[in-house]
């Protein structure tokens, strides 16, 4: 009986960690200069979210199937993407934002 219950636990253990992907890229204006402090966030669950670094590069861990993410920064037009994520695969996605004020 405990190793049915050893075998169930870490199966579950598995199944509970595995149901995620990545996704990574760069967010850049319309000129390629990457925007600092985008932030961009699971539309699902809020709670779920990242912020571009120095070089506009981000990573969010969401869970497996379609996806909406929304990228916000300041000056610049939000932007809502849809991706599909696959299962313990990483995707990239490059986002460009578009400023508020045409030069």
């Amino acid at each position: 009986m405990r190793f049915i219950t050893l075998v169930l636990s870490i199966l579950i253990a598995h199944f509970a960690t595995a149901q995620t992907g990545k996704i990574t890229g760069k967010v850049q204006n319309e000129k390629g200069d990457p925007i600092i402090g985008a932030s961009i966030i699971y539309r699902t669950d809020v709670t779920i979210g990242s912020v571009s670094d120095h070089n506009g590069n981000y990573l969010l861990e969401v869970p497996a199937g379609p996806a909406k993410l929304i990228c916000r920064a300041s000056g610049m037009v939000t932007d809502t993407l849809s991706i599909n994520v696959v299962e313990s695969k990483t995707i990239t996605r490059d986002i460009v934002m578009s400023s508020f004020i045409l030069e």
